[in-house]
């Protein structure tokens, strides 16, 4: 059983602003001198974004090519191992 996490809540309103999408991952890499993180360029729309992605642990980037994810999209890019993340991909355990 996983250890459970403590949490702070945020208002309802807050949560709202987050624009959660679908988009198709196109293309999959790891991120070097990282186990862990995948660079994605995912489709949103007629848009491509590159996201940088916690998942290496769990899957292959082969795997993940075509798979939908859901993407919070208008999240500030920021900065992840020098490569500039434009999303956060939502997951579970299993995709």
């Amino acid at each position: 059983m996983e250890e459970h996490i403590e949490c702070s809540w945020i208002p309802l309103e807050e949560f709202k602003k987050a624009n959660i999408v679908v988009g198709t991952v196109k293309k999959a890499e790891r991120v070097e001198n990282s186990e862990k993180l995948i660079k994605f360029e995912i489709g949103i729309g007629s848009e491509t974004r590159q996201v940088i992605g916690g998942l290496g642990l769990s899957y292959s980037p082969e795997e993940l090519i075509e798979k939908q994810l859901l993407i919070i999209e208008n999240l500030e890019p920021r900065p992840l191992m020098g490569l500039a993340s434009q999303g956060m991909i939502l997951a579970a355990r299993d995709i």
